[in-house]
């Protein structure tokens, strides 16, 4: 129930990041399909340096104990992109040994819960809902739900 969309990132004058989106119109002008869009963004995304990071290590405190990680790109920006590319969360499953919640923060970052400390994963899209409807730009939200990853097989659904 996501919506993939691709942009260029792209230096502006002050020395910062933009983006501009690729639709139709360029990807005609290009020549190419949306196979082809994708396979590049996918590539180019690996680039991108993504890190797993302990959420309280980001706050700059000790480790917070419920365990909570983000995943990002070294610009944090557009990082909860890096879901395409499911190995860094299988590699994070393996890690830590369990199934996974993904809580799609906003478009920019992706949380991470193993599974082992949440009682019913369905609670988490009430909390994801509100914090969308609360903290987040509706052009930065990425989903209303969280997603499981299963660690034995590699799925990825809906909570």
């Amino acid at each position: 129930d996501l919506a993939v969309y691709y942009s260029i990132r792209m230096r502006d004058t002050e020395g910062g990041m933009t983006h501009t989106w690729v639709g139709a119109p360029l990807m005609r002008a290009w020549g190419i399909d949306v196979g082809t869009l994708d396979e590049q963004a996918l590539e180019n995304a690996r680039k991108d340096g993504y890190t797993i990071r302990d959420m309280g290590e980001i706050l700059d405190m000790e480790p917070m104990p419920s365990g909570m990680y983000v995943m990002t790109n070294r610009y944090s920006s557009y990082g909860a992109a890096g879901l395409l590319d499911g190995s860094m969360i299988a590699q994070f499953a393996e890690t830590t040994g369990i199934d996974t919640y993904i809580i799609p923060s906003s478009v920019h970052e992706l949380l991470l819960l193993p599974a082992a400390g949440v009682q019913d994963g369905k609670d988490l899209n009430g909390m994801i809902r509100d914090i969308n409807r609360w903290g987040v730009m509706p052009d930065e939200r990425l989903a209303d739900n969280a997603y499981y990853y299963e660690a034995a097989t590699g799925d990825i659904r809906p909570v």
